[in-house]
């Protein structure tokens, strides 16, 4: 197969290249066609990081073991860049930024049942498995023209822990308790959270032989708007009753048809809100060990009013939520739990 190699940003960290071809990958207006790249024919069965290896010795980009600042990075000792490399990401024509933030650090992949296995890291992976991931939508962009961001890695978080994530759906489970009577619908989403988070708990064991976690469910549901649930259930490696308490709480519903469809507007829904508020606690070290945790707790109540006032809840704007309640503990107690919630009128 052909593969195409554009270099993506001007090094910095333990990173060197000739000053011509930093000053071309660096400009921010640079398109595909404009960056700095390489094509050749590669194997199937050679994975990415060789394709990167390749590519960068063709271009004159080097990676470094961090030494004194005292010298130039250019004299430090060398180290493959396959091992350097923190992220990738794959051209996309269809995407404003032709794909360059769409980064992975693991791929998802299938295994030889057909389901996804996730935590393999993506230079590690051979190019045939990623071309067959592509074409199953489990990664975005055309794996044959790849961006080599020659960059250290700057403390990105790539995993989420099972304990923060089971401590931040019991606390949402509590809050949708304490307050399902104040908002009409409420009780109805009470009902399908409760279903989804025992789903959820119940596939632990699965996603983690798979190095996997609910984050990594979410990212595989949030690849497609329409799925076949015969198709996530082989996936996911779960049964279809399974999936059926599974993608409501992962943003989709059943139509008419009997398909499971992501909303057009592409905003979350509510049961959807609630599982990405729970991600980003966990991501945030929010969700520790006390799912009774006032700023866990006003985390939930604050995206749950945001929603029953209308407002359209984003993936940004549940990241904030959940930021601004870190080092919050106004709800000391039981009797302030619903201060910040105002039911609708």
């Amino acid at each position: 197969m052909r593969v195409e190699v554009a270099v993506a940003g001007a090094p910095f960290g333990a990173w060197s290249c000739p000053q011509d071809l930093a000053t071309q990958a660096g400009s921010r207006d640079a398109r595909w066609l404009d960056l700095p790249r390489v094509s050749f024919e590669v194997d199937p069965a050679t994975t990415l990081g060789d394709v990167l290896n390749q590519a960068a010795a063709t271009l004159g980009v080097t990676a470094h073991i961090w030494e004194s600042e005292e010298r130039p990075v250019s004299e430090w000792a060398l180290r493959p860049v396959s091992e350097a490399v923190h992220e990738v990401a794959f051209f996309r024509a269809d995407n404003a930024d032709e794909g360059r933030e769409a980064r992975l650090i693991t791929a998802p992949i299938l295994n030889e049942e057909g389901q996804v296995q996730w935590g393999q890291r993506v230079t590690t992976v051979p190019m045939g498995t990623l071309e067959i991931a592509a074409q199953k939508d489990l990664i975005k962009g055309d794996p044959h023209k790849i961006y080599l961001f020659p960059s250290s890695p700057a403390g990105a978080f790539d995993h989420l822990d099972w304990t923060q994530i089971g401590v931040a759906l019991l606390a949402a489970e509590k809050v949708l308790a304490r307050i399902g009577g104040v908002a009409d619908g409420l009780h109805a989403l009470a009902s399908v959270w409760k279903a989804g988070k025992r789903t959820i708990l119940g596939l632990k064991e699965r996603l983690q032989k798979r190095a996997g976690t609910i984050g990594d469910v979410q990212d595989l549901a949030d690849t497609r708007e329409i799925w076949n649930i015969q198709e996530f259930s082989k996936f996911v490696g779960c049964s279809i009753s399974e999936a059926e308490a599974l993608l409501p709480v992962l943003g989709l519903s059943q139509d008419s048809e009997g398909r499971w469809t992501r909303s057009k507007d592409d905003n979350p829904t509510r049961a959807n809100a609630l599982l990405i508020t729970a991600l980003y606690a966990a991501m945030y070290g929010l969700a520790w060990d006390d799912p009774e945790s006032s700023s866990l707790a006003g985390a939930f109540t604050d995206v749950l009013a945001a929603l029953e006032a209308g407002e359209q809840i984003t993936h940004e704007r549940v990241s904030q939520i959940v930021h601004d309640r870190m080092d919050d503990n106004v709800l000391e107690d039981d009797d302030e739990w619903g201060s910040s919630w105002e039911a609708p009128l």
